[in-house]
């Protein structure tokens, strides 16, 4: 098992995050080597953000331009795991379907990294979809100031494993309105640069620029994606077509959220 998933290690080694920071993400299905005739002609992940928790339903059609194959696909169970004995499921209630059949999966780890692997078989010449969901806690770290930020996150590096580009990438987040209704989106460049200036104008008479920075940015959603998202009643849309996908497309949103004084 090690040299059928040992790959898949290489292209999670840069998923992890800081041990500050609380993160569970699941990510683009991954196969040990760059498949030569299976293509990922599109992808659609729709990701629902409550207060406590993120549901995830990922569609991945894939075009086999080539004889029949069966192709071993693991689904990323990314998270900070402390210890080898840390292993275990964080992608909750983890499903999966080929062509609307429901299929068993098994949790596999390599070193430090974790899949819900399968194998699925591609006719010759053939189309063939998958579709996967689950459940993972919201994302949080130690943010900035009197604020910590919750994180919504999801790999899409892990497509580039397929024959070829990527076809079209849609990711759909929605947010609870009771919970985080974003009004404005902001790169996290864009807002590290204003911060930045911000804290250098404080200098060492405190922290009010900054903190009126912070709280013309708390209904803001900070972004990090395949592309420069829409929002729109509450959904925050990223589009992206015919690209290789690397670590910068990785989809990652963060808000702003008060800490509550003691």
């Amino acid at each position: 098992m090690k040299r059928i998933l040992g790959v898949f290690l290489v292209a999670l080694a840069c998923s992890s995050v800081a041990n500050d920071t609380w993160l569970v993400q699941g990510g683009s299905p991954i196969t040990r080597r760059k498949h030569p005739t299976v293509r990922m002609r599109e992808e659609h992940v729709r990701m629902w953000v409550y207060w406590n928790h993120v549901d995830t339903d990922c569609t991945f059609v894939f075009v086999n331009d080539g004889p029949a194959t069966s192709v071993r696909i693991g689904f990323p169970d990314d998270a900070y795991r402390e210890l080898p004995e840390d292993f275990a499921p964080e992608l909750k209630g983890f499903r999966s379907w080929v062509n609307g059949v429901p299929v068993a999966t098994k949790f596999e780890k390599v070193g430090w990294q974790a899949f819900h692997a399968k194998t699925v078989r591609f006719p010759a010449y053939s189309t063939v979809r998958v579709r996967d969901r689950y459940r993972v806690e919201i994302g949080g770290s130690v943010g900035y100031g009197p604020y910590y930020t919750n994180i919504v996150a999801y790999i899409l590096h892990t497509g580039r494993t397929w024959k070829g580009n990527i076809g079209r990438t849609i990711v759909d987040v929605y947010f609870d309105p009771e919970f985080f209704s974003p009004t404005s989106l902001i790169s996290k460049r864009d807002f590290g640069i204003g911060l930045d200036r911000m804290e250098a104008k404080d200098g060492s008479s405190g922290n009010k620029a900054r903190n009126s920075y912070l709280e013309s940015k708390s209904r803001a959603l900070l972004f990090q994606g395949p592309s420069r998202p829409t929002l729109k009643n509450g959904r925050v849309r990223f589009i992206r077509s015919n690209y290789e996908p690397t670590q910068e497309h990785d989809v990652w949103l963060e808000f702003l959220r008060r800490a509550k004084r003691t």
